[in-house]
């Protein structure tokens, strides 16, 4: 796929029940000497999840695991629908490591594939406060939808998601710029993405 600037498989995100979370994790540090790089608890508007982002050894496998947390009564968590509709645990997406985001979206988009909604404008507003540093045109990341995240200085990753692709699993599009992690506001980000999702299929109320 080179028109797309697609060049490797950069993780794969596993969904799990919450009580099999640390059971999970413990696998892969005890089977594959993994370590845990990063915890992530996020709140999303009605439900949210905790993640335990394992890598290996060698530093070129990423498995983050997450399970639903924080539900509001009544609400579908959407790692719940996941395991519901896949009929078990397993990967609810695939990202894939672009040079160039915003020629990977445009070949995919171009090819019919539909992405999340783009974030509300104030993510974009809210950017440069939150990401000293990026040095990204904010109308050219907004008129793509581009999530922006970091540790500022020039370090960041770039990243977008496609709406259900195979059953419920879904495709990421991430670009690294000098950052190896999984930034935590563009995980919020995404959660309530696809909460809106949700509202829009109907397996949530809107708040």
């Amino acid at each position: 796929m080179a028109e797309a600037a697609i060049r490797a498989i950069d993780h794969t995100s596993n969904i799990v029940k919450p009580e099999n979370l640390d059971h999970w994790a413990d696998f892969y540090r005890d089977t594959f000497a993994f370590v845990q790089k990063q915890y992530l608890d996020v709140k999303g508007r009605q439900t949210g999840m905790r993640a335990r982002s394992m890598v290996s050894p060698c530093g070129k496998v990423s498995i983050p695991i997450a399970a639903a947390a924080h539900d509001q009564p009544g609400a579908l968590n959407q790692n719940d629908e996941f395991i519901r509709d896949y009929r078990g645990e397993g990967i609810q997406h695939i990202a894939f490591l672009s040079s160039n985001i915003e020629q990977t979206i445009a070949a995919m988009e171009t090819a019919g594939i539909e992405f999340m909604e783009t974030p509300p404008k104030t993510y974009y507003q809210n950017l440069d406060g939150r990401v000293p540093g990026h040095g990204q045109n904010l109308d050219s990341m907004e008129r793509r939808g581009i999530l922006v995240d970091g540790k500022g200085g020039g370090r960041i990753l770039l990243q977008r998601f496609t709406r259900r692709q195979i059953g419920p699993m879904f495709f990421e599009i991430i670009e690294r710029r000098g950052e190896d992690g999984f930034g935590e506001g563009n995980f919020k980000a995404l959660f309530e993405s696809q909460e809106q999702d949700q509202v829009r299929r109907g397996s949530l109320n809107a708040a």
